[in-house]
């Protein structure tokens, strides 16, 4: 009796096996259990090509805005974002990477790091810091300063922008 259910149990595995997981997502043309690019109406006018950006922002989808933006589409920059960051060109490209983040409700801090990374800047977005505490940003330059040797080591030489972010800055979002 106990041998019929081994084998029993074995063909039912084995035939689980040959069908494939039933929890697997399907596979589709999109690689494979992904949600398919929405299939928009033809933007014929501003009003339609703004439901078409809404519908694939609320989806927070990249392969839709590939759909509604045109290959030659450019983001062109202020001139004083490109002397902020130190840009090579006023703007980004349709096939260019660009990482946004959600903005954090803190207090602009840049890291300066020389070719020779013989030393360590720290600054706002409008002055260099020192860690005293009249010349500091909310204890930045302070921090950057005790652990310029691990910055150093972990960021290289080149500017190094981002947000100081804590409680007492600004509206105090911090955690």
């Amino acid at each position: 009796m106990m041998a019929k259910r081994i084998t029993l149990l074995a063909m039912v595995a084995v035939l689980l096996l040959l069908s494939g997981c039933i929890f697997s997502p399907e596979e589709d043309d999109n690689g494979g259990g992904t949600d398919p690019v929405p299939d928009l109406p033809f933007a014929g006018s501003p009003e339609q090509l703004m439901v078409n950006f809404e519908t694939v922002y609320e989806g927070r989808d990249y392969k839709g805005y590939l759909t509604v933006m045109d290959p030659e589409f450019r983001i062109f920059l202020k001139q004083e974002t490109i002397d902020e960051f130190d840009l090579p060109k006023g703007f980004f490209e349709y096939a260019e990477d660009i990482v946004i983040t959600e903005k954090l409700d803190g207090t602009n801090a840049q890291i300066y790091i020389p070719d020779d990374s013989s030393y360590l800047l720290a600054g706002s977005r409008k002055r260099w810091l020192s860690p005293t505490k009249q010349g500091d940003n909310f204890g930045f330059a302070r921090w950057a300063n005790e652990n310029k040797e691990e910055l150093i080591a972990a960021l290289g030489p080149g500017r190094h922008y981002g947000e100081w972010w804590g409680r007492g800055i600004q509206r105090g979002s911090g955690l």
